[in-house]
């Protein structure tokens, strides 16, 4: 109050030079003075909720420090604390027990082999150059080829499969030519497409590079169903979250304590592992990248999760 006062004088002083301090003009304006007048405490109560027990107030202020559990007591005091209030209850360190309340991400750390479990691949149709005991990733990577070319003047000729290379033969026009990349036992196509014979113009090179060697996030069609409430929300979250930062989620598996969910970011291919309790609180979540020192699309997603968790 003092302090305000002083304020009152000085900002007094300097707008009414004609006035004396303590005038009738000084002490009407004191009155009407929005800043010295803001700052008003009044006499009020402070018990025990024990003590409460039985008495209700219009407006209460609760302190449930110390009370933050699930057990019994605690519960109940929180319980009798809060209904004490009749219009408006006012929460200090207000106890938060939501699914994620206690919610942690550990570091990006780096995939140092791609897990064989990253791509659902159950759902492929087979290609017509692939055979029903070939990996199943050799069929996605011609399916995903062929939509490519179809607004172009190529066309796939043939497909062999020499193990876990893959080499495309293509006809534009007269022209015959030939690519070929490996792909690993997970599934992935880590490596470039070269080329075998080279295109007669440096524009078709160009094209056919970026066709066959950019990353697409196609939509992943896989079969998973949560084993748990609490587990259909995080897939629900996981999915508005994905999608929004254009984000394909490529297979989802559950283990005893924690959900696995294997992405697409900027790296080729990235997962988030999921922990949780027996009160099936989400813990602690442990993200890794393949070959990707600074994942910008996988760093917006934890941080738009823990936005989302607080």
């Amino acid at each position: 109050m003092k302090a305000l006062y002083i304020n009152f004088v000085m900002r007094f002083t300097q707008e009414n030079k004609n006035y004396k301090v303590g005038s009738e003009e000084f002490k009407q304006t004191l009155k009407n003075d929005p800043f010295f007048n803001a700052l008003k405490v009044k006499f009020g109560y402070a018990i025990t909720c024990h003590k409460s027990q039985g008495g209700e107030w219009d407006k209460v202020f609760i302190d449930y420090y110390g009370r933050v559990s699930l057990k019994t007591d605690p519960l109940r005091w929180c319980y009798t604390a809060t209904t004490r209030g009749i219009n408006a209850v006012y929460a200090i360190n207000p106890p938060h027990f939501g699914r994620m309340a206690k919610f942690r991400f550990s570091p990006v750390s780096t995939i140092g082999t791609l897990p064989n479990e990253a791509l659902q691949l159950s759902g492929i149709t087979l290609s017509p150059f692939h055979a029903a005991t070939q990996h199943k990733c050799k069929s996605r990577k011609y399916w995903e080829i062929a939509e490519k070319l179809e607004s172009t003047n190529y066309t796939i000729e043939k497909v062999e499969s020499f193990g876990y290379l893959e080499r495309y033969t293509l006809k534009n026009d007269q022209e015959i030519i030939q690519l070929q990349a490996n792909h690993r036992n997970s599934g992935h196509f880590i490596e470039k497409f070269n080329f075998l014979t080279w295109p007669a113009d440096d524009a078709m090179k160009n094209e056919l590079e970026i066709l066959f060697n950019k990353n697409t996030n196609s939509i992943y069609s896989f079969n998973y169903c949560p084993g748990a409430a609490f587990l259909v929300e995080l897939f629900s979250m996981m999915q508005d979250q994905c999608s929004n930062l254009n984000i394909a989620i490529t297979n989802v598996q559950e283990g005893q304590s924690h959900v696995t969910y294997y992405l697409i970011t900027d790296a080729v291919c990235s997962y988030v592992q999921f922990y949780y309790n027996k009160q099936e609180q989400l813990t602690t979540a442990i993200p890794k990248a393949f070959n990707c020192d600074n994942d910008g699309k996988l760093n917006l997603l934890i941080q738009n999760i823990l936005n989302y968790a607080s």
